[in-house]
């Protein structure tokens, strides 16, 4: 897969299956942003690594969003986006949080629609792009004590 001269985005790949994805990308040869919100130190490891460029931004926000795509145009373009992080809030319906429903949806859910919305402009511009989402057998089937999660 030669991926020179392309810039990627990986949200969440500071580790799991988000820094195995940069990994894949970089050893492609495609620039890639580490995205993170809250672990730096493991976010510069895997950029130092592949070459890459880490970039903190909470994508449950749409700030957090426009900055990334950002950073992106920052690097010269947007060739690939994959949307991988998300979190769990854990808990019985009757007894979960309005903050903890919302937290879950919009970092599993909203970001995913902000950065599509955004690379999708970009990548039409170039008429170029590829947008890989990444997803949980929980939308399938839902786990007991995660119903934000599964709704995501």
């Amino acid at each position: 897969m030669d991926l020179t001269s392309k810039i990627a985005i990986v949200t969440g790949a500071s580790r799991g299956i988000g820094r195995a994805i940069a990994l894949e990308l970089a050893a492609g040869g495609a620039t890639v942003i580490v995205n993170y919100n809250r672990n730096a130190e493991a976010a510069e490891a895997v950029a130092t690594q592949i070459g890459g460029i880490a970039v903190q931004a909470d994508i449950s926000t749409a700030e957090g969003c426009d900055a990334l795509i950002q950073s992106a145009v920052n690097a010269g373009g947007l060739d690939i986006l994959v949307n991988n992080a998300g979190i769990t809030r854990d808990g019985l319906m009757v007894r979960m949080s309005d903050s903890d429903w919302s937290d879950v949806l919009n970092t599993n859910l909203q970001s995913v629609f902000r950065l599509c919305r955004s690379a999708t402009e970009i990548m039409m511009r170039a008429r170029s792009g590829s947008i890989i989402n990444i997803t949980s057998v929980s939308g399938i089937r839902g786990n007991a004590g995660q119903a934000n999660y599964a709704a995501s």
